[in-house]
């Protein structure tokens, strides 16, 4: 993907102009949007602070990573309907093989939900959306194979990012295909939050310490083949017992032929 797309989009999606990207960054606002159009370049060091400031690995600026993204606190990004509203969900996809993704539903009552949203003004208007409501996904997280945690929400306060029958992974099958690559490999689950988390969400000020312990923990002290054979466990979502069992029963069988023999 071109650098000055990639820094435009996340730009975009993190909710910052491009003056306060360029105040940041001590240059002028003419320079960036410049830069963003693809008609003038930046300098390396420019582009550098740039990246720290959009949580972009500056490393991959200059070609050495291939996963744009680094950095130990957590993402947020809003889907702000700009360019394709879950553009920034494909880009997920787009630069890694492996992804978790958790769709985070609020804890509202019919009452709650009513006040949430203004256009429905009466319960009997509710109640006919009511199979779709009770699937209201309010944010999605997710973490990537470097360990990056990302938080994604609209950006207007009252909205969520999927209503109805359709969920994460059905909506996200498409671009995982269209990308080339292996579905088996992305894991989807759904979590019902509590108030104060999706307080923090709606307020967004969220932290990383409130998202990651949602996440398996990470695989240590293992060789390749091993966190291989975890990892594919987990995402094919094979139950450890009945490999166990299955270990337990070849290893008897063995066992029972070097008797007989």
């Amino acid at each position: 993907m071109n650098l000055s797309f990639l820094i435009s989009t996340i730009r975009k999606s993190k909710g910052i102009t491009q003056e306060e990207l360029a105040r940041k960054v001590q240059k002028n606002r003419s320079a960036i949007a410049q830069f963003e159009k693809g008609h003038a370049s930046l300098s390396k060091e420019t582009l550098s602070k740039i990246a720290i400031d959009l949580d972009i690995n500056p490393e991959y600026i200059v070609g050495n990573v291939s996963n744009p993204f680094s950095s130990d606190k957590l993402i947020k990004l809003f889907l702000t309907g700009i360019f394709p509203e879950y553009f920034p969900l494909y880009l997920l996809v787009l630069y890694n093989q492996s992804l978790e993704f958790i769709s985070l539903i609020p804890p509202m009552n019919i009452i709650e939900k009513m006040r949430f949203l203004p256009t429905l003004r009466t319960i009997g208007a509710l109640r006919n959306f009511e199979s779709f409501l009770g699937k209201m996904v309010y944010a999605v997280c997710a973490r990537d194979v470097d360990g990056n945690i990302f938080i994604f929400r609209r950006k207007q306060i009252n909205d969520f990012v999927l209503w109805g029958k359709i969920d994460l992974e059905s909506f996200m099958s498409s671009a995982i295909a269209n990308y080339g690559k292996d579905k088996s490999r992305f894991s989807f689950r759904v979590k019902e939050i509590d108030k104060e988390l999706f307080n923090k969400i709606k307020d967004w000020t969220v932290e990383r310490e409130d998202i990651e312990p949602m996440f398996s923990k990470p695989i240590s002290a293992l060789n390749e083949q091993e966190k291989e054979l975890i990892v594919t466990l987990r995402e094919r979502r094979i139950e450890p017992t009945s490999v166990l069992n299955l270990i337990n029963q070849t290893t008897k069988n063995i066992t029972s032929h070097k008797n007989e023999q």
